[in-house]
């Protein structure tokens, strides 16, 4: 099972670090073969040395490692951030340590991408002249407004994130977070407007 398996792992002994067991994934992920691990300082492998000696000994020391974020690198010298998880065990009569190594190259790279898509629209609705406002659905908080929100409602100096939707509703009732149009807005000083909600998945 663990030859088969898509997450790169790897078991050494903990009193020399010699290797007993590297699945396929592992030889993948960092561009090595069987036999080029032969003899291969393996603390290359690590974003800064140092790390590898710091998770024999935490393991030496009977503890658990989950799921932390370490970068690594190839054999090449790419660097990749990855999702540590080691634990202490015991494999053909040794004190070993098990260690597995998710890739989170494409995780990242998504997480970039929505925060550019987040930055890009951000920068649209500041610059749009129609007063606008996120509200998250979850909690009903207010997670964004634009400068013509913030002056049409009178909200300069306010924290944004303690206000809710029906704080800005002439009838409190309209206040749930939905999609539609023809609800009507309040103002400071009793202005009533029209209001017009839209849905967006936004985390």
């Amino acid at each position: 099972i663990a030859e088969i398996h898509p997450t790169p792992m790897i078991i050494t002994r903990l009193d020399d670090h010699e290797v007993l067991f590297a699945n396929r994934a592992y030889f993948a992920a960092f561009e090595l073969t069987a036999d080029e691990l032969v003899g291969f300082d393996r603390a290359m492998l690590y974003g800064r040395p140092g790390d590898r000696e710091v998770i024999y000994a935490a393991i030496d020391a009977g503890k658990a490692i989950e799921s932390q974020e370490i970068t690594m690198r190839t054999v090449a010298g790419q660097p990749f951030p990855a999702m540590l998880t080691a634990r202490g065990m015991t494999y053909e009569g040794s004190r070993c340590c098990v260690m597995s190594f998710l890739d989170l190259t494409a995780l990242k790279r998504a997480e970039a991408a929505l925060r550019a898509s987040e930055q890009r629209f951000r920068s649209i609705a500041e610059a749009h002249p129609m007063p606008l406002v996120i509200v998250r659905l979850s909690d009903g908080r207010l997670c964004f407004a634009n400068r013509p929100f913030v002056s049409l409602f009178r909200l300069e100096g306010q924290a944004l994130d303690r206000l809710t939707p029906e704080l800005f509703y002439a009838d409190p009732a309209d206040g749930t977070v939905g999609t539609g149009s023809g609800c009507v807005a309040r103002i400071d000083g009793g202005t009533l407007i029209d209001l017009a909600c839209l849905g967006w998945d936004h985390a």
